[in-house]
């Protein structure tokens, strides 16, 4: 069997630099898992994993930084800008679109 896991940082002798979403044999997953270079995730079979809303600026950036909801973000307003590929005024449009969300 194989397991889904994200590989959270590059893995010396592997091709892996970080942020991959990659199956592997259950041996070598668990064996990642457990040394810190990957999580399990859950196989959504092409689900679309991002509950985010459709149209929030950024949108695949914050579901990659484990961003659930609107209220999530509202509450991290001040942090969002520590994300790498968000700046200033990404930032501004997230903030506008999540307060005047409404779902």
């Amino acid at each position: 069997m194989k397991m889904l896991v994200k590989i959270k940082k590059p893995i010396k002798g592997y091709g892996y630099y970080g942020g991959e979403t990659v199956s592997l044999p259950d041996e070598d997953a668990a064996r990642l898992v457990n040394e810190g270079f990957a999580i399990l995730i859950q196989d959504t079979e092409g689900e679309d994993e991002n509950v985010l809303p459709e149209g929030l600026p950024a949108r695949a950036i914050l579901a990659g930084n484990g961003f659930t909801s609107v209220e999530q973000i509202l509450s991290a307003r001040e942090t969002l800008e520590a994300i790498e590929g968000i700046g200033v005024k990404t930032v501004e449009k997230i903030i506008s679109f999540c307060e005047e969300y409404e779902g």
